[in-house]
């Protein structure tokens, strides 16, 4: 098996190289989500289940059209279970040699790249005039493989020959199935209620039109593969998928700055609401511990909090003191600079004594001042962190 293996690396060097890139994309996808914490279950590994293509170059009609054209052709590394991939690499396994043995590699590493950017910009152009869902995610390399089966129906349709044929006849077959499986999975999802696009029926048939175009320069291209312009037409080829490649390579980076960037903002927003919380909860305690030292002090004490006073010790309170103290010193770089720094130490002292003795009138009218200044500032504060998070996400969206 190895010698096999070895002896077609030789003989079809681009073919075996763009299915070796193929593993590798589908291992990283793997290990990527592991390290996102997004284990995939055996199920979603076999099946269609992988969901982070996003970041390794998979098409959807709003990156294509906000310029991110690379991805016609890096969508086609994309693929999103072992069952996606292996039926692919059986197909270019197939397909690519035959098509590599009749141009060689340079020339049949420009094909995949005509076919794969040619055939995904069609099938985008189409899913757009048609109003298609812009956030539908597009993978996998099956784009080209009708391309190659395209390429070969009408080289087969024009040898005029017996084996040719054949050969147009099962690359007719193929296409034919492959369309008749498309339209069936739509309708079976669409009895089932959740009409879902598992297979790229655009991009199939966008694929097999520009393969089908390439096969009608099937003779040109075999004398042209003698020569060093095929040389060159592979090299182009080659810089084409790097340069792709490195595009989504920086666009990832430039997005998981994004995120970042997001989500501390999101952190933010959430930690000024948590801070106005903590001021409620004070200034609730505040009041049922002034209430107790008026009860304690045989006042007037409402009726609906003596139940609840007379049923909490000593302890609680105490501890309740405790807790609220460490609330709003939790918040002391937030409340306790600027504008607000004398609001917030006032506030403290008037809290942290409210055990000791019944707080007279004056002083509570105080500490409703104070925690208003507090509750204003803290309500500045979460407004404008929201503002902020829900600019980022607006980027973000535009970029």
């Amino acid at each position: 098996m190895l010698r096999s293996l070895a002896r077609d690396v030789k003989q079809f060097p681009a073919t075996m190289a763009l299915g070796a890139l193929w593993i590798v994309v589908f291992v990283l996808m793997i290990v990527s989500g592991l390290r996102h914490g997004h284990a995939p279950s055996l199920r979603q590994v076999f099946l269609i289940g992988l969901g982070s293509g996003h970041r390794f170059g998979d098409l959807t009609l709003r990156e294509l059209v906000h310029g991110e054209a690379w991805r016609t052709l890096t969508c086609t590394f994309v693929h999103y279970g072992f069952l996606h991939i292996g039926l692919n690499l059986l197909g270019l396994y197939q397909l690519g040699t035959l098509v590599e043995s009749w141009y060689g590699a340079p020339l049949s590493l420009a094909i995949y790249v005509l076919i794969g950017s040619g055939g995904n910009l069609l099938s985008g152009l189409a899913r757009l005039a048609l109003g298609s869902n812009p956030d539908i995610h597009s993978g996998g390399g099956s784009t080209v493989l009708m391309g190659l089966v395209g390429l070969c129906a009408v080289v087969g349709w024009r040898s005029k020959t017996r084996v040719g044929e054949y050969l147009h006849r099962q690359m007719v077959l193929m296409l034919a199935i492959t369309a008749l499986l498309g339209v069936a999975i739509l309708v079976v999802t669409w009895l089932l209620g959740q009409m879902r696009p598992i297979l790229d029926n655009w991009g199939h048939a966008g694929g097999a039109l520009v393969g089908a175009a390439i096969g009608f320069a099937h003779r040109p291209m075999i004398q042209a593969s003698r020569y060093r312009v095929a040389r060159w037409a592979g090299a182009i080829a080659a810089l084409i998928l790097v340069a792709c490649g490195a595009a989504q390579v920086r666009v990832d980076r430039v997005e998981d700055d994004i995120h970042r960037v997001q989500l501390n903002a999101l952190f933010r927003w959430q930690a000024f609401e948590d801070t106005r919380l903590k001021l409620f909860g004070i200034q609730d305690f505040y009041q049922l511990a002034a209430a107790r030292g008026d009860f304690e002090q045989s006042r007037f004490v409402d009726k609906s909090l003596l139940l609840s006073l007379l049923t909490r010790p000593d302890a609680t309170f105490r501890r309740g003191l405790q807790q609220s103290l460490d609330a709003l010193d939790s918040a002391k770089d937030v409340l306790g600079t600027g504008p607000t720094a004398a609001d917030f130490e006032r506030l403290r002292t008037l809290l942290a004594r409210v055990l000791m003795q019944p707080p007279t009138i004056f002083e509570r009218a105080e500490f409703r001042a104070h925690m208003d200044a507090l509750h204003h500032r803290a309500l500045q504060n979460r407004d404008q962190a929201r503002a902020r998070f829900e600019a980022l996400v607006r980027q973000g969206r535009l970029g």
